[in-house]
């Protein structure tokens, strides 16, 4: 009975919309936490792509995509950023 009444409730879109959302706010709240000001502080508004490419044109490899020495990432898949590369490298 009080599952009957409750289960509308806890499917609702926006109860579901409400919890993802917090949830993304509470990640990037952590997350700004965690990862030193000075790093956050050089990391332009590009794409992810873009950053690993930049790594990647500079002979850093997958690796410091932030410019600063911050270890490898796992973002994407290498075949994109290495398309940016050639980009790059041309303009």
């Amino acid at each position: 009975m009080l599952l009957r009444k409750l289960l509308p409730l806890l499917t609702s879109v926006w109860l579901i919309a409400a919890a993802a959302f917090l949830a993304r706010v509470t990640f990037v709240w952590d997350q700004q936490r965690k990862i030193p000001h000075n790093i956050l502080a050089t990391v332009p508004f590009e794409q992810e792509a873009g950053n690993i490419a930049n790594a990647l044109t500079q002979g850093r490899g997958f690796s410091d995509v932030f410019r600063q020495p911050t270890g490898p990432t796992a973002w994407l898949a290498p075949i994109y950023p290495t398309l940016l590369v050639s980009t790059f490298r041309i303009f």
